[in-house]
């Protein structure tokens, strides 16, 4: 017998590469798998079989990890790498998440998922890992598959396992219950499945954190629990379910605790207005008035969108004894603010159809009129009158907006007069009430137009179009206000004279080139 060393292919030639190269040092498993490609080849069956078999498997790092959690659920480092590798195959971005997440849930791991948050609930690290797959797994709405991933979830126990996760006694970190939190919205977002949710406790561990006393309570976590409920209320059924458990008196206390902080109010807020849409609601809010509404509207007068959220909630709760009260306050004229407090409440009503009627029948736009032409005295007298002006303003303004009767009463009784001399006075909101109100009252009563131009109020108009670049909202809301009304009045022959006359080509064309930068 003669034995020949086998030559590679370096020893072979220098010149051949690639495929040619090593062919020895290849692995039996490519072999294997090239002779059974072949044969696939030879036959459709084969080939199906052959995908069946190895193309529409989970990724076996996946199932030996799934395998791990099952087994090993009390081991933490285990159960961390294990999570790890979970997380990432169930990502978006993986090839095989389809297969992973059908493997996922015919072998039940949702439930060894959930077993975390008991086995290691003063674990944050790991209680974070578990919050975070679980959102992972149940991923983007991708219709009826999304939400039977929910159902999956809710019948495992991963609600009431996540809420005793929450109300656990020791101090978790914030990104922690901020991940469980989230947890427990995703649950409760399916329609069908809410009731499900909230037999459960869904909300015991969103509204634990409201339980709080002021001084232990934490702004971020606050914030963050009031937006998870917005996600609950956005549907009828969660609105309903909300509503249920009185949630919007309860939210409004919490509010009081956070009066300086406009993102907490903000979200509380919206979750308020959601909830009102059932009847319920309406009811439990009027139990504790509007008052503590309005304190919250009046500290934050700068930030139009929060007034603006705060007033349609108190246009849907306030009752005709409100009514009553405001338009009897707004009489005393010993206390200041009371005042400024009952123009605020008339008007948001004057937005409601049956609260304007009442206010036209007890005669408020006098009452609202003498304060606007009593506003020069009123402000020199003191200053935080202005909010009391502002607000008589606003009303009024509304009231011609919607009734032609309440347009004619505000003409007769020399109401554009009083509105143009507010012009002159120096506070930046009473000016932009003032010019708002001049609007509407051109709009609905255009022989207005001329009776601005006969009282020279071009020039005051024009005085409050800045020229100058600045990033104030004050002056630059006042500036686009007087821009909307200047591009009312130069309908009218006369009026555009003026305008032109007065300078304001120069002076709006400036304003107007700033004003583009600023919003750029």
């Amino acid at each position: 017998f003669f034995f020949f060393k086998q030559k590679t292919a370096y020893e072979i030639s220098a010149c051949l590469v690639g495929s040619e190269m090593c062919i020895r040092d290849r692995g039996y498993i490519n072999f294997f798998f090239l002779l059974e490609m072949n044969e696939a080849n030879a036959n459709q069956k084969t080939t199906q079989k052959y995908l069946a078999k190895n193309v529409s498997k989970p990724e076996p790092g996946f199932m030996e990890q799934t395998k791990q959690l099952k087994t090993m659920p009390k081991f933490g480092r285990l159960v961390s790498y294990a999570l790890t590798t979970i997380e990432q195959s169930l990502e978006s971005i993986s090839s095989k998440r389809q297969e992973n997440l059908d493997y996922f849930f015919e072998e039940k791991i949702e439930v060894d998922l959930v077993a975390v948050f008991k086995n290691h609930i003063s674990k944050d690290e790991l209680l974070y890992q578990a919050a975070n797959t679980v959102i992972t797994c149940i991923g983007e709405n991708d219709g009826q598959m999304y939400y039977d991933r929910i159902k999956k979830f809710i019948e495992g126990g991963c609600i009431e396992a996540v809420t005793a996760a929450l109300q656990n006694e020791i101090v978790k970190t914030d990104h922690t219950t901020k991940a469980l939190m989230d947890v427990l919205a995703l649950l409760a977002s399916s329609p069908d499945d809410i009731e499900s949710a909230m037999k459960k406790g869904v909300l015991n561990g969103l509204v634990k954190v409201f339980d709080a006393s002021p001084e232990v309570m934490r702004p971020e976590i606050v914030e963050h629990s009031v937006k998870c409920l917005v996600k609950i209320s956005q549907t009828a059924q969660g609105q309903k379910a909300l509503s249920g458990v009185k949630l919007g008196s309860q939210l409004m206390k919490v509010l009081q605790k956070f009066p300086g902080n406009p993102d907490i109010l903000k979200n509380g807020f919206k979750v308020i207005n959601q909830l009102l849409k059932q009847p319920a609601t309406i009811q439990d809010m009027q139990k504790i008035g509007i008052q503590p509404l309005i304190d919250l509207i009046e500290q934050h007068q700068e930030d139009k969108q929060l007034v603006n959220m705060g007033g349609s909630i108190l246009s849907k709760i306030a009752t005709k004894d409100d009514l009553k009260r405001a338009l009897a306050d707004i009489r005393d004229k010993k206390d200041v603010k009371k005042r400024a407090q009952a123009a605020c409440v008339l008007s948001n009503l004057v937005m409601v159809d049956e609260m304007m009627e009442e206010m036209l029948k007890m005669n408020a736009i006098d009452d609202l009129l003498e304060i606007i032409k009593q506003a020069k005295d009123l402000i020199k007298s003191d200053a935080s009158n202005a909010n009391l002006v502002k607000y008589a303003a606003i009303a009024i303004g509304r009231l011609a907006e919607i009734d032609q009767k309440a347009l004619a009463s505000i003409i007769e009784n020399d109401g554009v007069r009083a509105f143009t001399e507010l012009l002159k006075l120096s506070d930046n909101g009473v000016k932009k009430a003032s010019l708002n109100t001049l609007q509407k009252l051109c709009k609905g009563e255009p022989s207005t137009m001329e009776t601005i131009r006969n009282l020279k109020t071009i020039p005051e108009i024009l005085k409050c179009v800045d020229e100058q670049k600045t990033d104030n909202s004050d002056i630059i809301q006042l500036s686009e206000t007087a821009l909307g009304l200047l591009s009312l009045l130069a309908i009218n022959e006369n009026a555009k004279q003026d305008i032109v006359t007065e300078g304001g080509i120069k002076k709006v064309s400036v304003a107007l080139k700033n004003l583009s930068l600023i919003h750029i």
